[in-house]
């Protein structure tokens, strides 16, 4: 992973690769276990089918934002 990080470039704009990954993960996990937010948000699970499709497609528009790629480039 650090490899990748620094081909692309990642850390070049003076962020901490090690923290950029603890970052992400926060965003990730925070998602996870907020089974009460998406009951209220939404009316039911982030499991469900078209929600979680949804999200995925959310969280990684935001994070390519956070790393400056946009997301045509991205696997």
């Amino acid at each position: 992973m650090s490899t990748t990080m620094r081909t692309r470039r990642i850390g070049a704009a003076g962020i901490d690769i090690r923290l950029l990954l603890i970052t992400v993960e926060g965003i990730l996990n925070n998602h996870a276990l907020a089974v009460g937010h998406y009951q209220r948000l939404f009316g039911r699970d982030v499991t469900e089918p078209e929600l979680a499709t949804r999200t995925k497609a959310h969280l990684k528009r935001v994070i390519l934002a956070i790393l400056g790629k946009p997301e045509e480039n991205e696997d």
